[in-house]
């Protein structure tokens, strides 16, 4: 290949130092529609909503941390706290397939906790919702968390801030190129081999990050009894997403000058 287009500049560091020719790899972010991801839109009426509710939004694979958010939420609150936290979520290699399962082996059987001593855990499929729904997903919720081993970009922190939720995220990876403590808050981790064992076969043997449970437990309750320190960090984040990011912003800066750069 004569040139190798990446997301971040955190993957023009893992593909040089992976051996690809650093004058080969360029980095063109992605952007997002501020208008469609904005704080007014719409709540969901979600029956298992409580006083404060955080949501995640992943696939559920070993990599986005699934079993860190649920020790470190379940561990952290008590079944009678006003709090819940939803989480948006699919499978591999079957999108459809049913998920509950799955969470309940990972609460009862990995963590040792029976589901009626927990606070609610709010299951949404797929099927929830379309694509273009998604906005009042976040408008349901009063904080994002996830605690993702890794990402080449990390789309759904962006779609948070954009609808100026605060964020919780890992101090790590693809995101780091829009995310910064003034906006969010990070949480501590240690780079480790990703097992042989993996569930994705194509990540076993690279590094990705392991989040601290304690501190995304602390990192939590800091959010959860602090709220208007952290609806200011989200609106934070939401102006840099109008300012710095919309698409139109991010064609002009980014990728107006590479095509420019090829036809020259």
């Amino acid at each position: 290949m004569d040139e190798v287009w990446v997301p971040s500049t955190f993957n023009c560091e893992t593909f040089a130092s992976a051996g690809v020719t650093r004058e080969r790899l360029h980095a063109l972010p992605g952007g997002i529609d501020t208008d469609l991801f904005h704080p007014a839109a719409e709540p969901f009426a979600i029956p298992q909503r409580r006083g404060f509710n955080f949501l995640s939004v992943f696939e559920w694979i070993n990599r986005k941390g699934a079993d860190i958010l649920l020790q470190a939420y379940l561990t952290e609150f008590k079944a009678n706290e006003d709090v819940a936290l939803i989480l948006k979520t699919y499978g591999r290699p079957e999108a459809h397939a049913d998920m509950l399962p799955r969470l309940a082996y990972m609460i009862e059987r990995k963590l040792g906790l029976r589901l009626e001593d927990t606070p609610p855990v709010v299951l949404l499929t797929p099927d929830f919702l379309p694509a273009a729904e998604i906005p009042r997903l976040y408008a349901s919720a009063d904080a994002f968390v996830l605690p993702t081993r890794g990402e080449g970009w990390g789309r759904p922190f962006m779609e948070a801030l954009a609808c100026g939720l605060p964020v919780i995220a890992t101090c790590w990876s693809g995101h780091l190129d829009f995310l910064r403590e003034e906006i969010c808050y990070f949480a501590d981790n240690e780079l480790r081999r990703v097992p042989w064992n993996n569930d994705v076969e194509l990540s076993a043997g690279h590094q990705w990050a392991e989040v601290s449970v304690e501190h995304l437990r602390k990192l939590m309750r800091q959010v959860f009894e602090n709220r208007e320190e952290a609806k200011q960090k989200g609106l934070r984040g939401r102006a840099e997403m109008v300012d710095g990011w919309q698409w139109g912003s991010v064609i002009q800066k980014y990728w107006i000058p590479q095509l420019e750069r090829l036809l020259c």
